[in-house]
């Protein structure tokens, strides 16, 4: 009898064509129910604000250069109130762009433009000029590689952020970046004014390589030296950069740097904020120009553990400033991120000072001048799913209790609990609520113990590979080794797992495997897909049986499937199965660029070549190194794909059919509900000035207790009656509905 590699779930075709989150999940990371948690992870993230829906309020866009991903966050907050909402249609236009990305508007013509790393040779500055389309940006290329007025390219490579700011307050942007080579300054006017240019011409004069008189000339420091002078300088209008003398290019030791240049001190000349590779802290750098009254711009002092006053930044590693107004008071934060992408060594030691999250310093000051302190918590990462970069995740129901659990694998991350260990190995989300809507609890940041015994960068996987009817796991490691871990629970216990040696011996290693057991050609034993870096799938055909597997490499090019979809590298992850319930196995690939990549004709086509049916199926905007794995978990007959990205995020898409509340939470509700998740009682404390309306749901839309709730009284509901699981606020003044997961647990 022919085995397949299929789910039993039987759909129509034609109807499975659009899927959604699935918003019925919710998830709880150290006692925190997230708000939003589909929208991350973050590794690496330029942060700029700019009016991304034309409603007159800067929106929030965060570029992560780790997988050169858009993320972008509708401001929905009130005066004083820091509220940003995930809404990715806000870059439905944006183009794809390496490395950084800031919002600008230079052309002053309402709609912000785009900075980001030249495309052209990998050093420069590319623009794009903004435009509205409807309520959204769309951009068109003004420069793959911006040049001086002499015809020079501005050099900076991607270890290094450029500054864009108006330098001698004329009303246009400059550019400030690190002299390539040297560990100077170098200042570009901005001749718009000066030439009376339109704000799509750019002109751009090399003002001076020494901008500051400061130089970054240490061979094993961060230290600065001020009053900096030397032959390779000018501070005059020059028509090209001198010549450089012999010798010089010994004194060359910049390897990267991030640029803020502001005005804290309001004294009406450009101040610095600095990160450097291979550091933790930031340097302030004032400019003595308007005290000392000089003509050039001239540092004066430094702050070498900023802000000094409160507590300094520590921030590993090479921290990135940006200036942004994040609660809406008018006075722009500090936003504190690193410009280091992590990866994954082979055999590294785990970096227990890496640090992800988004530090946030409040402007506290008056009269103009800025003053920050240090916010407790993280901005807006403590709020979604982040396990660590190069995260994997897999279904698996690990107790045994019918209700679908994740593990997932990455390269290695913080503790949510203890910041102070960090773990590698896998990661485990226990559903702590009902099939039909799961509360996925992180539970175990070190499941089975792997972390210990394996390397880095887990890709776990889960079938039953012995046939004794439960689920046994694969797991594989970065640098190509194969691990298979039998499952000896018994029937409904938890899983127990006992590691067999050899059972991949005929197993090539690949680079960035990625497992996955499926009986291919219907011989009843389990055979093995193998995606890997290069995007291609290796098929091992199982000449053995269950208990003793033989795998032999039946095809190195399988279907010759091709995930790199144009790009460098592919990082491809298999799956197979009847996915659409037509009767025929499709195979779904995630790749690099975080697309699923959707091929049929493989059934009575083994040795043939697929076809793709569908180059971006779940036409995905989400991340980059994409993992997938497919289960029907709410039991509605459905496909459910849990989704990974190489940020740390998780994702579930669902079938998008109908569902029985619609709960996506999209406007600030102007009540609180504490605590949450809840055990026996909740309380609801308004912020509205009128009564709200409200009533208690269930997951499967049932009305189950109506309250009002008045300003200034808050109200305490009793839960004791009804079960653990996910329930849903809903409270209403009159005009609008406002929603609130609430999770019950026991």
């Amino acid at each position: 009898m022919r085995a397949l590699c299929t789910l039993l779930i039987f759909l129509i075709p034609t109807i499975l064509q659009a899927q959604r989150d699935l918003n019925e999940a919710a998830f709880i990371v150290n006692g925190k129910l997230l708000s939003m948690p589909y929208a991350g992870g973050v590794n690496s993230v330029i942060a700029s604000a700019a009016d991304l829906d034309r409603d007159g309020k800067a929106d929030l866009l965060l570029f992560d250069k780790s997988d050169n991903h858009y993320m972008s966050f509708r401001n929905e907050g009130v005066a004083g109130e820091s509220n940003y909402v995930p809404d990715q249609s806000l870059v439905t236009h944006f183009p794809p762009v390496l490395d950084y990305a800031f919002l600008l508007d230079i052309n002053h013509d309402g709609a912000a433009d785009l900075f980001t790393m030249s495309a052209q040779g990998g050093a420069g500055i590319a623009l794009y000029f903004g435009r509205w389309q409807g309520n959204r940006l769309a951009f068109e290329l003004m420069s793959d590689r911006l040049t001086d007025s002499t015809g020079r390219a501005l050099y900076i490579d991607r270890t290094n952020l450029p500054a864009f700011y108006d330098m001698n307050g004329d009303g246009d942007l400059d550019i400030v970046l690190v002299d390539f080579g040297y560990s100077t300054l170098s200042y570009y006017e901005n001749l718009e004014v000066e030439k009376n240019l339109t704000g799509d011409t750019l002109v751009l004069l090399p003002k001076s390589n020494c901008w500051g008189y400061v130089c970054e000339c240490s061979l094993t420091s961060n230290a600065m030296t001020l009053n900096y002078q030397d032959g390779i300088c000018f501070h005059h209008l020059f028509d090209g950069f001198p010549g450089r003398g012999e010798g010089e290019a010994a004194r060359s030791r910049h390897t990267g740097a991030t640029l803020l240049v502001f005005d804290p001190d309001a004294d009406a000349d450009p101040d610095l904020l600095m990160g450097d590779a291979g550091f933790s802290n930031l340097i302030y750098l004032e400019n003595g120009k308007n005290d000392l009254i000089t003509a050039f711009d001239s540092i004066i002092a430094l702050d070498t553990s900023f802000p000094s006053y409160d507590r300094p930044v520590d921030y590993n590693i090479f921290p990135a400033p940006f200036y942004i107004d994040l609660n809406n008071d008018m006075k722009k934060d500090l936003l504190i991120s690193t410009f280091t992408v992590p990866a994954c060594y082979i055999n590294s030691i785990l970096d227990t000072q890496y640090n992800r999250d988004l530090i946030w310093y409040a402007n506290e000051g008056r009269d103009g001048r800025d003053s920050f302190r240090l916010q407790a918590g993280s901005f807006l990462t403590d709020e979604m799913i982040d396990i660590g970069f190069g995260a994997h995740a897999a279904w698996f129901d690990y107790n045994a209790d019918g209700r679908m659990d994740i593990v997932s694998g990455r390269c290695y991350q913080r503790s949510a609990s203890d910041p102070d260990s960090v773990y590698a190995g896998l990661v485990l989300f226990e559903n702590t609520g009902t099939a039909a809507a799961p509360v996925f609890s992180l539970v175990d940041e070190d499941y089975a113990g792997l972390g210990r015994i394996l390397g880095l960068g887990l890709v776990p996987s889960f079938q039953d590979a012995d046939g004794d009817g439960d689920q046994d796991m694969i797991v594989a490691e970065k640098g190509g080794s194969l691990f298979f871990f039998r499952n000896d629970a018994p029937a409904g216990q938890p899983a127990s797992f006992v590691k067999v040696n050899g059972y991949f011996d005929g197993v090539k290693a690949l680079s960035d495997p990625a497992p996955f057991l499926c009986d291919v050609d219907g011989d009843g034993v389990k055979d093995l897909l193998l995606g890997e870096k290069q995007g291609r799938i290796f098929y091992f055909r199982n000449d053995g049986t269950a208990g003793n597997p033989d795998f032999r490499l039946e095809n190195d090019f399988w279907g010759e499937v091709d995930a790199r979809q144009g790009y460098f590298y592919g990082n491809s992850v298999p799956w197979l199965g009847d996915e659409d319930g037509d009767g025929q196995r499709e195979l779904l690939v995630g790749n690099y660029l975080g697309q699923v990549l959707k091929y049929t004709d493989i059934d009575g086509n083994l040795n043939g070549k697929f076809t793709l049916a569908d180059a971006n199926y779940l036409k995905l905007n989400w991340g980059g190194q994409l993992g997938i794995d497919v289960r029907d978990v709410n039991q509605d007959g459905h496909s459910d794909y849990l989704l990974s990205n190489y940020r740390g995020g998780l994702r579930i898409l669902t079938f998008a059919g109908t569902v029985g509340i619609e709960n996506e939470e999209k406007r600030p509700a102007p009540f609180l509900a504490y605590p949450n998740p809840a055990s026996a009682f909740v309380t609801l404390s308004s912020q509205s000035n009128r009564p709200l309306q409200g009533q208690l749901f269930g997951m499967s839309g049932e009305e189950l207790l109506p309250f009002t709730l008045s300003p200034g009284e808050p109200l305490t509901l009793s839960l004791q009656t009804y079960s653990p699981g996910l329930y849903f606020l809903s409270l209403s003044d009159g005009e609008r509905v406002y929603r609130k997961k609430l999770v019950l647990i026991r």
